[in-house]
C-alpha cells in the first residue's frame, strides 16, 4: 500500500457495514416494476495511464459499495455504481415511487429519509460522472462548488448516509476524478484481487482494528460482486471467511493476509 497511508474509519460505520455483508434480498426492500442496477457490467475508461492507486482502489470499493449511502440503500442494495455505473448514467434505473421515467430518480422524497421531503414529486434524470473533473459546479439539486462538497452532500443530505470519514471522503473523490469515457480515458479491466487484498497491509501493520474491519467488509462485498460472474465461485467463499477471521483476530491477521495474498495472484 502507498506510503505513509494510514485508515482510519469511525465506528459509528458498522452498523451499516454488518448490515451490508449480511443484507436478505434487495427484491424484496423495493416495489414491484423496480430496476436499481445495469442488465450488464459497463465498461471502465480511466483518465490517465497509472493503475488505480492504493487510495483510488478504496474509493472504487466505497462507489460499488451499498453501505457508504446509509440503511435505506443497504437493504435495496444501491451503491454510488447503481445510478452511474462505471462512472456513466444508468438510463435503467426506475422506483415507481421515485421515478416519472426510466434514468431518473426523487431525492428530495421521504423515501430516502424524512428529513428530505420537499412537499413535491420532482425526479431529475441521473447524470454521468464521467470527467467530473472538468465540469462543475456540481449536482444538479444544490449545486456545490466542489466535488469533495458536492460527494458529501449526496451522501448525507440526499440519500441520508452516515456522514463519511475524510479519508473515505478522500479516497471516494480520488477515484472519481479517474474517471472518463472513451474519448478522454482508457479501457481498463477489473484490479486483480490481490492489489484490493493489500490494501490491509497498513492497517493490520499498525493494529488499527477499526480500518481492518472496514476494509474487509468492503473486500467481502466485492468478493460478492464477483462470484455472481464466476463459473467456479468456491475459493471466493473461501476468502470473503478468511477475511471474516481476519476482522475478528488480529493476531493472526499477518499470517492469514499473505496466505491470502499468495492465494489471489491469478484471481
Amino acid at each position: 500500500m502507498g506510503k505513509g497511508i494510514r485508515i482510519t474509519i469511525a465506528a459509528s460505520l458498522f452498523p451499516f457495514l454488518f448490515i451490508s455483508t449480511a443484507q436478505s434480498d434487495p427484491a424484496s426492500w423495493l416495489s414491484p416494476g423496480s430496476r436499481i442496477n445495469p442488465e450488464r457490467e459497463t465498461p471502465e475508461f480511466l483518465i490517465g495511464s497509472k493503475p488505480l492507486s492504493p487510495t483510488e482502489l478504496l474509493g472504487k470499493l466505497l462507489f460499488n459499495s451499498p453501505s457508504l449511502l446509509g440503511e435505506k440503500s443497504i437493504r435495496m442494495g444501491l451503491s454510488c455504481n447503481s445510478c452511474h455505473p462505471a462512472g456513466n448514467r444508468n438510463p435503467q434505473f426506475f422506483i415507481p415511487e421515485l421515478s416519472k421515467e426510466a434514468g431518473q430518480v426523487d431525492l428530495t422524497n421521504r423515501f430516502w429519509f424524512e428529513g428530505a421531503e420537499d412537499g413535491k414529486f420532482n425526479p431529475v434524470t441521473i447524470p454521468s460522472l464521467q470527467n467530473l473533473r472538468k465540469l462543475g459546479p456540481f449536482g444538479t439539486i444544490a449545486p456545490k462548488n466542489t466535488i469533495t462538497e458536492f460527494t458529501e452532500h449526496v451522501i448525507t443530505a440526499e440519500f441520508g448516509g452516515p456522514k463519511p470519514t475524510e479519508f473515505e471522503l478522500n479516497a471516494l473523490v480520488s477515484y472519481m476524478k479517474r474517471i472518463g469515457d472513451e474519448s478522454t480515458g482508457r479501457l481498463s479491466p477489473s484490479p486483480p484481487l490481490n492489489k484490493y487484498l493489500e490494501l490491509l497491509i497498513d492497517p493490520i501493520k499498525v493494529k488499527d482494528s477499526n480500518a481492518i474491519q472496514r476494509i474487509s467488509g468492503l473486500l467481502r462485498e466485492e468478493l460478492g460482486r464477483r462470484r455472481g460472474h464466476a463459473t467456479n465461485n468456491e475459493s471466493y467463499s473461501k476468502i470473503a471467511k478468511q477475511l471474516k477471521t481476519i476482522a475478528q483476530t488480529p493476531d493472526e491477521a499477518p499470517k492469514l493476509l499473505n496466505q491470502l495474498l499468495q492465494a489471489a495472484v491469478d484471481q
